[in-house]
């Protein structure tokens, strides 16, 4: 694996790329998880050694990330019942799928025992969401609680639970992983990935096209859609490669989102050679949709050909799908 930090930029704007090998799909996830640590402990050493930064402190960092089993979890606030018997504490988790877990713990709050927990509930993927989720907890009754358990990164979309803590927790003790503890094969060594220091210039802007989309619990965009826009984009057609090739750009980026308040429409950005295009469309429009399929076919293709008139390109090749 390669980890090349990318210097030269205004800081506060550094960046990385990574050149991971198709065998890392293969390997468990705490060597996965132990490799993007790596990953992330050489580009710090990088930009630090660019950047006339001390890099005393990474070791300790190195070792604090590795004490807590390669993993983060955060503790918020309890919260108190009206009749001052019982607390509820949330705890999460970051998960392997990038979101995070809110767990509620029930405790007696006059013997300070440990007396059941719910499910977990999905949380949103940063420490200012656990953060906010924490916040909003409250109990509603003496046996009824209710928080935000899933809070974006502004705040604006917030997914509301109210749980019954005498009927929708489980029982302690649960059997449950060590918490706080080096897993197994977690030691100092490692086969360190490969690492190179160079600007901006250094970097090839190879012609490439990309898709994504929108993610998460507010976000409904049907199956079908993302099928078809995945299939295209995973594997653009050679005519695709070879007229997105012809010009003097290098990457295009099309991402689809599908939200409940946005305006339908295209927009194009462009930085340097680079071109980030997002195809807008209001999600309660995509869930109606009879034929996404098509819809997803319609927009790839009007998009595409906003990008051909904006920088003037050649003829989209035909057929397109």
């Amino acid at each position: 694996m390669t980890v090349a930090p990318v210097v030269g930029r205004p800081e506060g704007f550094e960046m990385s790329h990574v050149g991971v090998p198709e065998a890392v799909a293969t390997l468990p996830p705490l060597k996965r998880a132990r490799l993007v640590l790596d990953a992330i402990d050489q580009t710090m050493r990088g930009l630090a050694a660019a950047r006339g930064w001390p890099a005393d402190q990474l070791d300790s960092c190195y070792e604090h990330v590795l004490d807590g089993g390669l993993g983060f979890s955060w503790e918020g606030r309890s919260k108190t019942s009206p009749s001052r018997r019982r607390r509820v504490t949330p705890r999460f988790e970051l998960m392997d799928d990038g979101y995070g877990r809110c767990t509620l713990e029930l405790w007696n709050h006059r013997t300070d025992e440990l007396v059941s927990v719910s499910e977990p509930l999905l949380a949103y993927s940063t420490i200012e969401g656990f953060k906010r989720t924490s916040q909003s907890l409250t109990w509603t009754t003496d046996t009824t609680v209710r928080l935000d358990s899933y809070s974006d990164a502004f705040g604006v979309f917030d997914v509301q639970t109210e749980l019954s803590v005498e009927s929708e927790f489980h029982p302690w003790p649960l059997l449950v992983a060590p918490k706080g503890r080096r897993p197994a094969g977690v030691g100092l060594s490692s086969v360190q990935p490969d690492v190179s220091v160079v600007t901006p210039e250094a970097v090839a802007p190879a012609p490439r096209i990309s898709a994504g989309a929108n993610t998460g619990p507010r976000y409904k965009i049907p199956s079908a859609y993302r099928r078809t826009v995945g299939q295209f984009f995973g594997s653009p057609p050679r005519r695709i490669v070879e007229w997105w090739a012809q010009s003097d750009l290098a990457e295009l980026n099309v991402i689809f989102i599908h939200d409940p308040g946005c305006r339908p429409g295209i927009r194009i950005y462009q930085r340097g050679k680079d071109v980030l295009v997002h195809v807008r469309r209001p999600s309660p429009d995509s869930q109606a949709d009879a034929d996404p399929v098509a819809t997803a076919q319609a927009d790839i293709e009007q998009a595409l050909e906003r990008v051909r008139g904006r920088f003037k390109l050649n003829a989209l090749p035909t057929p397109l799908f």
